[in-house]
């Protein structure tokens, strides 16, 4: 992707660093830590394209002021601006070429995350599942990530999106148990990267789909078969086809039949979706077996043991999942 099909997403990006810049230097969002922490944060993420966009801009302005002298100079200056206007163009280039290399680094940083919780249907169960999700609702609340909640039968979904979201996300899962009164009970923790669920290239484009048409035939007198209006619509990606021959009009057919396609591709990649997924949890599920338990929700002592590390259950809750 070059930058020309960008411009609008970098000068979006060039005027929040520019407000961020400004918010920083206010005596008032000093004094609010967290507020003043998570604009550092943002800053950091887009200063260097930021910077490098604005001298992007910087040498679009002057080549259009080299345009101009060309038009009015000499004869004998013209040949030495012309070489000038060369060399402006060549760094245009290669700064764009950069810049649009370091944006789509960035957006691949902005990952989307499914955590999925499993447990019976005991009370129990049921608690320590939603303690979990509460914990990282707040874990994405106070990392400044998007989500998404919603409580299931026997299990709890979260979805998670942010810069860099996987990698702060995915070291949550595991063996989840749970004690109170004496009793243990247990969640299972899994996390998937979005594009396990659905990946860029498994999306049904227009663009992908490849039509011929022939001259129907069987039944219908001779309105049906007297033009090419029978339609193949075939899926090059997959090579999935679909063939439609039961309307007069080559349109008809022609709708009739990507419609038809469309579905059975949704079928055929939500098949691979669901592989793809299964095998994600056969892998979590083998490392489960292998560590053990992950993490101790002790209810009786209000606590939550891991790693050597002891927090407070209410801090859990709060998001606070990784403090002593």
């Amino acid at each position: 992707m070059g930058i020309n099909n960008i411009r609008c997403y970098l000068d979006i990006m060039l005027d929040q660093y520019c407000n961020f810049k400004r918010l920083v230097q206010s005596e008032e969002v000093m004094e609010d830590h967290k507020y003043y922490s998570y604009l550092l944060r943002e800053i950091a993420k887009i200063e260097n394209i930021s910077r490098l966009y604005y001298e992007y801009i910087d040498l679009e302005k002057f080549r259009c002021e080299v345009d101009d002298i060309l038009t009015t100079c000499s004869a004998e200056d013209y040949d030495d601006f012309f070489k000038g206007l060369a060399n402006t163009n060549l760094k245009i280039e290669k700064l764009g070429t950069k810049i649009a290399k370091l944006y789509n680094k960035y957006k691949e940083g902005i990952q989307q995350v499914v955590v999925y919780i499993e447990t019976d249907s005991t009370d129990n169960g049921l608690m320590l599942a939603r303690d979990i999700a509460s914990g990282i609702v707040k874990y994405s609340q106070n990392n400044d990530y998007s989500y998404r909640h919603q409580g299931k039968t026997g299990a709890e979904l979260v979805e998670v999106k942010g810069y860099n979201s996987l990698e702060n996300v995915i070291r949550l899962i595991g063996l989840y148990q749970g004690i109170k009164g004496g009793q243990k009970f247990s969640c299972k923790v899994f996390a998937y990267d979005q594009n396990i669920a659905m990946r860029d290239e498994e999306h049904f484009e227009s663009n992908d789909v490849k039509y011929e048409f022939y001259r129907s035939h069987g039944a219908g007198g001779q309105h049906v078969n007297t033009t090419d209006s029978a339609v193949r619509a075939i899926h090059i990606p997959t090579g999935i086809s679909v063939e439609c021959q039961q309307e007069r009009s080559q349109f008809r057919n022609r709708q009739i039949a990507k419609d038809a396609l469309r579905n059975y591709v949704a079928e055929y990649y939500r098949e691979g979706m669901l592989k793809r997924v299964a095998e994600a949890k056969s892998e979590m599920n083998k490392k489960f077996s292998r560590e053990g338990v992950a993490r101790v929700f002790d209810y009786d002592k209000g606590e939550v043991r891991y790693n050597n590390i002891t927090i407070k259950l209410d801090d859990y809750r709060l998001g606070k999942i990784d403090e002593e």
